[in-house]
This record gives structure tokens, sequence and C-alpha cells, in this order.
């Protein structure tokens, strides 16, 4: 996959982590390289094809390549990219998309790292699915959020704030029903692999009512 102006490879498909390449993209914004000032670092997991790269295009003024749905629906993110948004002090990162055909049904071993360095390196995670896939299983995102709240409980306990954002909200769906489900699934995530402790210490959940597209 090419590099398209203002982003850059960060971690290749295979899992290489492009060292040099961060360095220099760090070095030529000031505002990342000074250790003493603050910015917030926000990333994007969800199922292949989803539009991701578009959503976080027109949220943040980033650059990364979308899919041509008119040619073929395939993996467009490989591996995970990096970009400055047009506000100064937002790093965002692109990830490649979960349950994809290239990596085959029982390769999630990418994936997996993939959402648990997001988690690591995060102020905000972005959540991207489809109505029509809340409360199903791979294409609900269900094995990836186990698998950060099994791990989430490791690090310090401060709120990591995820933020859902709902594609093709149609006008037959309870917005409220909607959040209520997908906040019960998530308690119930929880309190399965974190039973002593409470979601909202370490997960602050919230949706973006104006991303209903």
């Amino acid at each position: 996959m090419e590099a398209l102006p203002g982003t850059i490879e960060m971690i290749s498909g295979g899992g290489a982590y492009n060292a040099a390449d961060v360095e220099s993209f760090i070095g030529s914004h000031g505002e990342f390289s000074d250790k003493t000032t603050p910015f917030t670092v926000v990333s994007i997991i969800g199922p292949q094809s989803s539009g991701k790269s578009y959503l976080l295009n027109s949220l943040f003024g980033t650059n990364f390549g979308v899919m041509d749905a008119s040619l073929e629906r395939t993996q467009t993110t490989k591996g995970i990219w990096l970009a400055k948004c047009i506000r100064p002090s937002i790093l965002v990162m692109d990830v490649e998309g979960s349950d994809g055909l290239e990596r085959g049904e029982d390769d999630t071993s990418f994936e997996n790292q993939s959402a648990l360095f997001s988690l690591v390196v995060s102020d905000i995670i972005l959540v991207n699915m489809w109505l029509h896939d809340i409360g199903r299983l791979k294409a609900g995102s269900l094995p990836l959020f186990r698998l950060i709240f099994q791990e989430r409980k490791k690090l310090e306990p401060h709120q990591t704030k995820v933020v859902l954002v709902i594609r093709d909200f149609d006008k037959e769906s309870s917005e409220d029903s909607v959040i209520k489900q997908l906040v019960r699934i998530l308690e119930q995530i929880w309190r399965s692999v974190n039973p002593q402790l409470v979601l909202t210490d370490y997960i602050k959940v919230t949706n973006r009512p104006d991303a209903k597209r």
C-alpha cells in the first residue's frame, strides 16, 4: 500500500515497526517532538471495509487511503498508519480492519495485537460499527472488546475513552435503545472477564449522536 501525502506506515501488515519513519514524522512536527507539550492520540478499530479510513478523513482532515467500492470490496488498510489531524496536537492512527478475508478465518493474531497496541497508546479509541451488526459476534467486534477488557485491567485504573460510532442508523431504530443495548453488552463482557472491577473505573463509553451515516 502506497503512502499518501501526510500519512506514514507506522506498523506494517507483517507487524514490523517502522521506527525511522515514525521518528522522522514526529520530528517534522514540533508539537509532537516537544516532550513538554501534551497531545492526544486517536485510533480507530472495527470490521474491514466498514468505512474507518473515510470516517477519519471526514472527522480529522487526514488523507488515509480509502476503498474504491466500484472496483472491489477488499482490504485497503494493511497494518497501522499514522497522520496528523488538521487541528493542532492530535495524532490519528488508522488500524487495519478486523475479520478480513485476506488474513483467513483463524488468523486473528494481528488484529488482537493491533487492538491492544491502540489501547495502550491511545487517549480515545473509535469503534466503527454497522447498526445491523450490533449483537453479532465477530462483526460486532465482541472478541476484540473481550480482549481489550481482559488487558485493560492490567493498566492503571484511569478511564480510556471508547467512542462507539454507529453507521447507517435507520429511522426504525431507537437511538436510546441501541445505546442501552450496546452498553449492556459491554458491561456483560466486562463482568465476565473482570468480575471484581467496575467498568466505569477503566472505560468511559460514549457515542457520537451526530455520526449516524
